[in-house]
C-alpha cells in the first residue's frame, strides 16, 4: 500500500555498489517512506550521478492532506479492508517534518517518521520511531551528507541501542572534478558497525565538449580496481537538465568490453517518460523491452506500463494505474491503484487512499522528473500472506529475498524471479510471531526494502 511505504532501518540494506546505486537507493528509501502525495514535498537526493533529469522549480500554491487513510483490496470477498491512517505535519516549505502512521480504527499508533532538512531543503535526517504500547520509542534513522554541488557525499544508517545511537552502515563518496565542476571520478568507501572506511566501488567519466558521455564502473579487489561495467555514447535530451536521449551499456567480460543494452528516453511535457531496453544480437541493437511512466495533465503520477517486443510490435506485460479522484484547486481527494489483468484486459483494485483535511502553503516547489523502482507489500498489515509487487527492474536473474525481523535477523529466505522487469510474489507469514519485519531484495542495482506489520 502506497500510503504505508515505512522501513525499519535497523542494519536491514548493505549499502549499494556505486554511488549510482546509493544514491538511487536513498532516493527510494525516501519516495518508498512518502506517501505518493507527498513525493512533489521532499527535494530527493539525485537518483544516479549525472543522468538523470532533474527537479524543476517554479512558485506555487500547493495543497497538502493532513490525514490520508489507506486500504488493501480484499480480492476474494471483494471488499476494503485493513484501512491504515497518516496524519502529516508539515514545515512553511509543506515538506513533512513529521508522519504518524496508525490503526485507522483503534487509532492505535504502529510508527512514526521525522524529517529534518539542510538549508537547500534536502533532507538531511530521516528518524523512525516504533510504538510500545504506552510511548514511542527510536528505531533507527538515515542520515545523508551533501557537498557544494549539490552531490551525495555521505549516506549511513544508525541504530537505536539502550540510550544512544549506533552506527550500522555508511558509505562516502570522495569526489573529484575538473575545472567546470563536472565529475572525473567518484570513489565510494565503505564502514559497517563504526569500523574503518575500505575501498568498495570507484566510477571514471570521460568528459568531451564539456558534457559526460562515458562512465566505467570498477569495485576494488583488495588490491586493484577492476572493471566492472560501463555506460557510453550518451546523447542528451537537454544537457542543461541532464536528461538523457539515449546510452549504450557495456559489461567487461573476459578482457573486453562487450555489448548489453542501449536505452532510449522519450519525454512528455506533462512529467512522463518511456524508456526501451534493446538487447545486442548478431551486431545489431534488437528491441527488448520498454518502460513507460505516465502522468496525467495536472503532473501526478497515473501509472506505469511495462511492454515487451514480441517480434513485430509491443505488447503489455504489465500494467498499473493510478485513477485519480480531484476536488477544488484541483486537490487529490482520492486515489486507486489498480494492475492490469491480462486474461481480460481489466484492471482490479489493489489498494485506495483517502486525502482529507487540506493544508495550503504557498512555496517555491520542487517536483522529481523521474520515478524510481515502485513497489508495495499489502495488506498490511497482515497475519497469513502478503503479496510483494516491484516493478521497474532491470534484473532478470533469480534473486535473493530476505524476511528480517526488528532486530535485523533473517527468519526467512526465498528466490524470486523477475518477469518483464516486475516481481509479483505472495509471501507466507504464518508462524511468525507479531510484530515489524523488513522484505529485503538483493538486486543488481542495490537492495530495496519493504516494511511488512505482522498481526
Amino acid at each position: 500500500m502506497k500510503t504505508l511505504r515505512l522501513f525499519l532501518l535497523a542494519a536491514v540494506c548493505g549499502l549499494a555498489a556505486t554511488t549510482a546505486q546509493a544514491q538511487h537507493k536513498a532516493q527510494a528509501y525516501l519516495r518508498r517512506a512518502l506517501p505518493a502525495a507527498l513525493h512533489s514535498a521532499v527535494q530527493l537526493p539525485t537518483r544516479t550521478p549525472w543522468h538523470e533529469k532533474q527537479a524543476v522549480q517554479a512558485k506555487t500554491t500547493v495543497y497538502r492532506p493532513g490525514q490520508s487513510v489507506t486500504y488493501a483490496w480484499n480480492e476474494e470477498e471483494e471488499k476494503w479492508e485493513d484501512a491504515q491512517m497518516a496524519a502529516f505535519t508539515y514545515d512553511a516549505q509543506a515538506r513533512p517534518s513529521q508522519i504518524v502512521y496508525s490503526d485507522s480504527v483503534s487509532k492505535t499508533p504502529l510508527m512514526r517518521q521525522g524529517y529534518t532538512f539542510d538549508g537547500q531543503g534536502r533532507p538531511s535526517i530521516l528518524k523512525i520511531e516504533v510504538w510500545l504500547g504506552t510511548k514511542w520509542s527510536n528505531a533507527s534513522q538515515l542520515l545523508f551528507g551533501y557537498d557544494a554541488h549539490g552531490d551525495l557525499i555521505s549516506f549511513a544508517t544508525e541504530d537505536w541501542v539502550g540510550t544512544a545511537w549506533v552506527p550500522a552502515q555508511s558509505s562516502r563518496f570522495i569526489i573529484t572534478r575538473n575545472a567546470q565542476g563536472l565529475k572525473q571520478e567518484v570513489v565510494e568507501e565503505e564502514s559497517k558497525n563504526n569500523g574503518p572506511y575500505t575501498k568498495a566501488t570507484r566510477e571514471v567519466y570521460t568528459v568531451s565538449n564539456g558534457r559526460y558521455t562515458d562512465v566505467t564502473y570498477q569495485f576494488w579487489n583488495k588490491t586493484a580496481w577492476v572493471n566492472e561495467s560501463r555506460e557510453r555514447n550518451f546523447t542528451w535530451a537537454n544537457w542543461a537538465t541532464l536528461t538523457p536521449a539515449s546510452y549504450e551499456e557495456q559489461e567487461w567480460e573476459n578482457n573486453a568490453w562487450k555489448d548489453v543494452f542501449r536505452h532510449t528516453f522519450t519525454y512528455a511535457g506533462n512529467g512522463g517518460s518511456t524508456e526501451t531496453l534493446q538487447i545486442r544480437e548478431n551486431n545489431a541493437w534488437v528491441n527488448d523491452s520498454q518502460e513507460s511512466f505516465l502522468f496525467d495533465s495536472f503532473g501526478n503520477e497515473a501509472g506505469q506500463r511495462e511492454e515487451f517486443w514480441n517480434g513485430t510490435a509491443w505488447e503489455t506485460s504489465s500494467e498499473t494505474r493510478q485513477v485519480l479522484t480531484y476536488g477544488p484547486n484541483n486537490r487529490v481527494l482520492r486515489s486507486v491503484e489498480q494492475d492490469l489483468d491480462l486474461s481480460d484486459d481489466s484492471f482490479d483494485n489493489t489498494s485506495r487512499t483517502n486525502h482529507s483535511a487540506f493544508q495550503s502553503f504557498v512555496i517555491t516547489a520542487s517536483r522529481p522528473a523521474t520515478r524510481t523502482h515502485s513497489g508495495s507489500v499489502y495488506p498490511n498489515p497482515a497475519t497469513e500472506s502478503v503479496t510483494l509487487a516491484v516493478s521497474g527492474l532491470r534484473q532478470t536473474a533469480p534473486m535473493q529475498t530476505e524476511l528480517l525481523n526488528s532486530l535485523g535477523q533473517v527468519v526467512r529466505t526465498l528466490t524470486l524471479q523477475p518477469h518483464q522487469g516486475s516481481i509479483r510474489q505472495q509471501v507466507d507469514v504464518q508462524g511468525l510471531q507479531a510484530g515489524l519485519y523488513t522484505l529485503r531484495l538483493h538486486t543488481t542495482e542495490g537492495p530495496l526494502a519493504y516494511p511488512l506489520i505482522k498481526r
